[in-house]
């Protein structure tokens, strides 16, 4: 679960990158709410940068998988 800091935020892009640069997930959600999850299932073990953007923000968190 992420924790987001910005209340009622609209229109949230979230884009899932590796550790060498490459996307490998992107999630468009309407309403963001203060927590959210999504599906990591499809990522194989590694380090990977979420970055969130809407129109009056942008935050990138760094995150690994373990399996």
């Amino acid at each position: 679960k992420i924790q987001n800091s910005q209340p009622n935020v609209s229109n949230a892009v979230i884009s899932i990158y590796n550790s060498l640069g490459e996307k490998v997930k992107e999630i468009t959600i309407e309403e963001l709410s203060k927590e959210f999850g999504f599906d990591i299932q499809s990522l194989p073990a590694g380090i990977y940068i979420i970055n969130i953007n809407t129109k009056n923000f942008s935050k990138s968190q760094k995150f690994s998988v373990v399996r």
